[in-house]
């Protein structure tokens, strides 16, 4: 038996549902449009666990460049509460092979987090894995290397402290970090075009997040390489050269931080012979 049924109602008009059909068997939507879709999404949202909040220093934490010392004193009383951590915060333009080398007093290893902008950790390096102690200048040492895209990073150097807690005592220890950096991207020389008999057009690949190239050149396999222009453009004609010889081109990319400038590897060599 089949029972006719339509339902349209005002709040569902605008393509929510549209049900025009019944027969035996089933009931056919015609139409399941866009409204429907955001009821679902919404109903998702609101089942799904929430992202936790990043930590509250990264808004106080002090801004480093890509080239950068840090240094600090940890201290530790029976009364007081240890100086567990200090928070850097670092930019990094384009992909970037950060290294970081740093050491505290005694014989007791820090830790290190390398935290994302929303607060996830990339990177914990702790124990002795991670940390050597050297006897000979009392003094635990910590080196590390980490490939960066671009963004903001924060770095928590954590429990720099002496765990010993000695009534009446306050123990101080003295602790540093060196971050150096170096692009991890090699730029490249897309195609060099004659222009005549003693010209060449030098087209570069496009580099994302560098400020300029620095375009080098030598005269002959034996010759020796001469930065011929710095540049932020990516076409780019010389103009002195001789009749039938042959030149050789790289280049690199640069990106400023502070005041220090951050170099890419070279490119791979391009040649170019005049007529």
């Amino acid at each position: 038996m089949i029972f006719p049924f339509i339902l349209i109602a005002d709040f569902f008009r605008n393509g929510i549902i549209e049900l025009t059909h019944i027969f035996k068997g089933g009931i056919i939507m015609k139409k399941i449009g866009a409204g429907l879709l955001f009821l679902l999404a919404v109903a998702f949202c609101l089942s799904a666990k929430p992202v936790s909040a990043a930590p509250a220093w990264m808004s106080s934490a002090t801004e480093i460049n890509l080239e950068d010392y840090m240094s600090g004193t940890a201290s530790w009383t029976s009364s007081d509460k240890p100086d567990y951590d200090s928070y850097y915060e670092l930019y990094v333009p384009a992909k970037m092979k950060v290294t970081l080398e740093g050491g505290m007093d005694g014989e007791h290893p820090f830790e290190v987090y390398i935290l994302t902008s929303k607060g996830y950790v990339k990177k914990h390096y702790s124990g002795s894995s991670d940390f050597v102690y050297d006897p000979g200048d009392n003094t635990t040492y910590f080196s590390e290397k980490i490939t960066l895209t671009p963004g903001t990073y924060y770095i928590d150097i954590s429990k720099s402290y002496n765990d010993d807690d000695v009534l009446g005592i306050t123990d101080k220890f003295d602790w540093y970090m060196n971050i150096n950096s170096e692009l991890a991207k090699k730029p490249a020389i897309k195609k060099i075009k004659r222009s005549g008999k003693t010209k060449a057009i030098i087209t570069l690949k496009k580099y994302s997040g560098c400020d300029g190239f620095l375009i080098y050149m030598k005269k002959g396999k034996k010759g020796s390489y001469k930065l011929i222009k710095n540049t932020w453009k990516t076409k780019f004609t010389y103009k002195k050269l001789k009749r039938k010889k042959t030149y050789y081109f790289r280049i690199c990319t640069y990106v400023k931080s502070g005041s220090s400038t951050i170099y890419s590897p070279y490119s791979k060599v391009k040649s170019f012979k005049t007529k």
